[in-house]
C-alpha cells in the first residue's frame, strides 16, 4: 500500500484536488477525516498506549470521531473490530487499518490523504508512513480570501483569511524545501490544475509512480462524491465537471483596498509561489485599510451560518468529540 499525501491550505481546491486522485483505478481518495491530524498532535494526552486501559480509551475515541465525521465513505469500522484486529498498540497501526480497509473496498491499492495543516505532524508522517510522498498544492491568496468571505459554514472577514493563508504558506513552503530536495514532493498551482486539468494530472501520476488515467476527469460521477456534494454544502462543486475558469475572482468580487492588504501582507510569500501583484508599487495608506477592514471582519463575523440543521448538528458532535481529545489526560 502507498501512501500519498496532500500538502494544501483551506479553501485552495484541496478536496477538489482529493477527488481527482480518487478517481483514478489504483488510488483511493477519501473524503478527509483529518482523524491523523486529531490525533498524532494529541497523542501524548493518552498517556502510555501499551496499558490496556488507555488503548481501549484510544481505540473508543477514534471509533468516535470517525463515526461523525463530515465525509461518507464505504467503510465503516466498530470498537471490537479494532481491538481485535490491530495487535501492535501504536497509532500508526489504527491509522492504517482504517484507511487500508477504505482502500480495499474500493478495490485500490494506493492511497491520497487529505489532512489540514499537515506541516505541523509532517515529522509523524514521515515516521508513520516513511516511504510517503506529497503533492503541494497552492491557490492565488486573492482567490483564497474571498472563498473565505463567501464560505457558508464559517465566514472569515480579509484580515483573518489572509493570516491562514500566510501562515500556511510560510509553513508550508519550509516543509517544501526539505522535501523537494529528497524529491518527495511535487508543487501544482491550482489555476493550472483547473485550466489545465489533464496535464497537470500526467505530471502528478508520474511523480507519484502511477500512469495517468481519463478516468480521473470524471471524478464527479462517483457516487460518493456525489453524495458528499450533496450533504455538505462547502463541497457542491465536487457533483461538476472541472470549473476550467475557477480562478482571477478576486479581480471582479473584492474590492482594491482588500486586494491591497493581501498583497501587503503576502507579497514575499506570492513572489515565491509565483504570484503577481495587481499593486507592485504601495501608494495606499495600509493603517486605514486595517482599520477598515476590522470593523467589515466584525459584521462578517455575526453572519448566520448557511448550511442545513442536518450538518450543523453533524459539525456540533463533532466539535464535542474534538473537545474530549483536547481534554484527555491520562498518565
Amino acid at each position: 500500500m502507498n501512501y500519498h499525501f496532500l500538502l494544501c491550505s483551506e479553501r485552495s481546491g484541496s478536496n477538489f484536488t482529493t477527488k481527482l486522485f480518487n478517481a483514478h483505478p489504483a488510488i483511493c481518495g477519501p473524503s478527509p477525516s483529518h482523524v491523523i491530524r486529531a490525533f498524532a498532535q494529541n497523542i501524548n494526552n493518552y498517556g502510555s498506549i501499551k496499558k490496556s486501559k488507555n488503548w481501549n480509551i484510544l481505540i473508543s475515541d477514534i471509533h468516535d470521531y470517525l463515526n461523525f465525521q463530515l465525509g461518507t465513505w464505504k467503510t465503516k469500522v466498530s470498537k471490537e473490530e479494532l481491538l481485535q484486529n490491530i495487535s501492535e498498540k501504536k497509532l500508526s497501526s489504527i491509522i492504517k487499518y482504517v484507511y487500508k480497509k477504505e482502500a480495499k473496498a474500493n478495490s485500490k491499492e494506493n492511497l491520497f490523504i487529505k489532512e489540514n495543516r499537515l506541516y505541523n505532524y509532517i515529522s509523524y508522517i514521515l515516521c508513520a508512513f516513511p516511504e510517503a510522498s506529497f503533492i503541494y498544492v497552492v491557490r492565488d491568496p486573492r482567490d483564497v480570501v474571498l472563498s473565505f468571505k463567501k464560505s457558508h459554514n464559517n465566514p472569515f472577514g480579509v484580515i483573518r483569511a489572509t493570516e491562514i493563508w500566510k501562515s500556511d504558506q510560510l509553513n508550508s513552503i519550509q516543509q517544501y524545501g526539505y522535501l523537494k530536495d529528497e524529491q518527495r514532493i511535487l508543487m501544482i498551482k491550482y489555476e493550472d490544475l483547473v485550466s489545465n486539468t489533464e496535464n497537470e494530472l500526467k505530471d502528478a501520476c508520474k511523480f507519484l509512480g502511477h500512469k495517468y488515467s481519463d478516468k480521473m476527469l470524471e471524478f464527479y460521477k462517483d457516487d460518493i462524491t456525489q453524495k458528499n456534494a450533496e450533504k455538505m454544502k462547502e463541497w457542491s462543486n465536487l457533483s461538476k465537471p472541472v470549473i476550467k475558469n475557477n480562478f482571477n475572482k478576486y479581480r471582479k468580487e473584492l474590492k482594491d483596498y482588500e486586494i491591497q492588504y493581501i498583497e501587503y501582507n503576502c507579497k514575499k510569500e506570492m513572489g515565491f509561489l509565483g504570484y503577481e501583484l495587481e499593486y507592485p508599487e504601495q501608494r495606499y495608506n495600509i493603517d486605514r485599510i486595517t482599520t477598515k477592514l476590522k470593523k467589515e471582519g466584525k459584521k462578517l463575523k455575526d453572519k448566520q451560518n448557511e448550511v442545513s440543521k442536518e450538518e450543523r448538528e453533524l459539525r456540533e458532535k463533532r466539535l464535542k468529540i474534538i473537545d474530549r481529545i483536547l481534554n484527555r489526560n491520562l498518565k
